[in-house]
């Protein structure tokens, strides 16, 4: 397989987990009526441990394969793999510890904690979408 190609195909499918994973499953998870708040939040927590997981195993394909190609623009699959460490090893503790006092029957203060972590994952997807696209714009895909 063509490695420029490979880079577009990993990209695009690390996108489509974020977008299935963090913008369609997990709010239509806390809209769903009836379900318990604490189960819904055990539930995303649990969902994204296994998102995580998936996402670094992607990530670490990803910059393999650029690594190995004559990518040009390989700086949109390496921001957004930062990112990934960024979220997992800065945002995630914190988050997951807001869950646990949750799941205690703690009544926790707003904090910005998943807002930034919002913000990171729209920027981790658009450049992953990017990173995706515009490779095949500029004819990369059919390059040997």
């Amino acid at each position: 397989m063509n490695l420029n190609l490979a880079n577009i195909l990993i990209a695009a499918l690390w996108a489509g987990l974020v977008l299935g994973i963090s913008f369609v499953a997990q709010p239509a998870k806390f809209s769903t009526p009836g379900l318990p708040r604490p189960i819904a939040l055990a539930a995303g927590r649990q969902m994204f441990r296994a998102m995580h997981v998936a996402e670094s195993v992607i990530a670490v394909c990803a910059v393999v394969v650029l690594m190995l190609s004559k990518h040009t623009q390989p700086w949109p699959v390496f921001f957004a793999a930062a990112i990934l460490a960024t979220q997992i090893v800065v945002l995630m503790p914190p988050l997951s510890k807001r869950v646990d006092a949750r799941l205690s029957g703690v009544e926790l203060p707003k904090s910005a904690w998943h807002a930034i972590f919002g913000v990171t994952e729209v920027a981790k997807f658009a450049l992953l979408l990017a990173a995706a696209i515009l490779p095949s714009m500029h004819g990369m895909a059919a390059s040997p």
